[in-house]
């Protein structure tokens, strides 16, 4: 469960906050212009919305006006006194008011008509996204500054803030401030820092934080002991693995089921090297156990094996790694709660494991203990499985999803269960205006799900999240479950370049 990425593009928003009826009727019209290089334009953001260091332009030159008069906040703005356009940089959070005063000469009478406009324009702060993670219950983001914000549910203090409250809008994870890669577990949390080491937060029952202790971490992370040259991190259930530098995996945690790999059944609160493994390229941890893509091309498994997660044919557990029978192709493999898929290089699927809600997509429902064909899809690029339900990003830049959908999960605006992939709701390519004339696409980047709920991100790096939101984990300050997608407040891309205008 875990994501990133890193695009930079332009912006216009064009916005009508107010509208002029008759030309000879004094009003104007407030048009936000295309003045710098940001984020890409949202369908979704709220009229009279911008965001932090946006620039404004209130325009009245189509009026018949003899004065006008411009205030910000009660307070009057010089440099546009008796213009017809006056631009303003929004560089304040909160709501500006913007009150402009017209005054029209009566023509043939000693008289003056004044006619007063005002609006009120939120300013968002921006927070840029460049990751994102689901977990469990709870979500975790990269931004584009390394730091890391999180929300949702925190019962353990997987969010980082220091608290155990619950949020439905994003909170700082406390000292995180270099996060190359993020991974929300169950009720934990790990972050794979610029330096290769791992720092992780939340629940530590079984050792899954791995700095050698078992104590619970709400008010600040841990480091990961020992590791000094990881390239990727997976935080599962109750325990967690990385993929080193030289393509050998260590894990860490909870352990009964043989799921750290190493031969032995036992917990453990710092890493131990996964047997027979040093060809990996990538990982993924779920529930007891977990996968590993090795530079062949086969997938190997370890750990709780009784509904064939595993997928060696079988349903006993292995504390050494055991190779997916009949995959020789596969360029990734993500891990549910008991069942796990992999994409092959000619863009088909395999699943195998638990397949009660339909999680395998071969239009059964039933267990499978050897990979078994996805139907209907030949063009995956990349698979995110979340506890009993998947999703897959396709070369066409569609997404499709199957499985369990009690909380609308599967994103398509029903909450049926489906035992074959279905595309979700909502355009995920399409094209912007940025400036007149000038255009540019927007597509799927990456995504990934977690135990109920799903979360995307585009190329205008906006998190979007849909389906089990009772503890704010779809991050839109609410907590009602959502099966088409919404956005992520505050997943708002860095202002670059940024030219204010006097």
């Amino acid at each position: 469960m875990y994501t990133s990425l890193k695009f930079g593009i332009l912006i216009a928003l064009s916005l009508l906050l107010t509208s002029c009826g008759e030309q000879t009727e004094p009003c104007a019209d407030f048009e936000l212009i295309c003045l710098r290089e940001a984020k890409a334009k949202l369908e979704a953001t709220p009229s009279k919305t911008v965001r932090e260091g946006e620039q404004v332009k209130f325009d009245a030159s189509d009026s018949i006006l003899d004065s006008i008069n411009w205030k910000m906040d009660g307070e009057s703005i010089d440099k546009c006194e008796d213009k017809l356009t006056c631009i303003l940089a929004m560089t304040t959070i909160g709501t500006r008011e913007i009150e402009i005063k017209t005054t029209v000469d009566e023509v043939g009478f000693s008289s003056t008509t004044s006619d007063k406009t005002s609006v009120s324009i939120t300013v968002l702060e921006v927070s840029p996204t460049k990751a994102i993670s689901a977990g469990s219950n709870h979500t975790c983001a990269v931004l584009e500054d390394t730091t890391v914000k999180c929300w949702g549910w925190n019962n353990y203090g997987q969010l980082g803030n220091g608290e155990t409250t619950d949020d439905s809008t994003s909170v700082e994870v406390t000292g995180i401030t270099n996060a190359s890669e993020i991974s929300a577990g169950s009720n934990h949390t790990c972050a794979l820092l610029s330096d290769k080491t791992v720092h992780c937060w939340g629940r530590n029952t079984y050792g899954q934080l791995g700095n050698g202790e078992t104590s619970d971490q709400t008010t600040f992370s841990v480091q990961v002991s020992g590791l000094s040259t990881a390239t990727q991190v997976s935080a599962g259930e109750s325990h967690t693995c990385a993929l080193l530098n030289g393509n050998t995996v260590q894990c860490w945690g909870r352990g009964d089921s043989g799921q750290l790999g190493d031969g032995n059944a036992t917990n453990e609160t710092a890493p131990v090297t996964v047997s027979g493994i040093s060809t990996a390229t990538q990982i993924s941890v779920g529930n007891e156990f977990a996968c590993a893509v090795l530079s062949g091309g086969t997938v190997q498994c370890w750990g709780q094996n009784t509904s064939g997660q595993l997928g060696n044919g079988n349903i006993v557990s292995q504390s050494s790694p055991v190779t997916v029978s009949g995959i020789s192709t596969a360029t990734q493999v993500s891990v549910g709660y008991t069942h796990a898929c992999a994409v092959l290089s000619g863009g088909t699927m395999q699943c195998w494991g638990t397949g009660s809600y339909g999680q395998l997509g071969n239009g059964s429902t039933s267990d499978q203990t050897s990979p078994v064909t996805v139907s209907g899809i030949s063009n995956a690029s990349s698979i995110s499985a979340g506890d009993y339900h998947n999703c897959a990003l396709l070369s066409d830049d569609t997404m499709q999803c199957w499985g369990r959908n009690n909380y609308g999960q599967l994103g398509n605006g029903d909450t049926s269960n489906l035992s074959i992939a279905a595309e979700i709701s909502g355009s995920l390519s399409f094209t912007i205006e940025l400036c007149p004339g000038i255009t540019t696409q927007i597509s799927p980047t990456s995504f990934d799900l977690g135990g109920s709920h799903s979360c995307l991100l585009l190329s205008d790096e906006i998190g979007r999240c849909w389906g089990k939101n009772s503890y704010g984990q779809l991050g839109n300050s609410s907590t009602e479950d959502q099966s088409t997608f919404v956005i992520v407040e505050e997943s708002w891309m860095e202002l670059r370049n940024l030219d204010y205008l006097d």
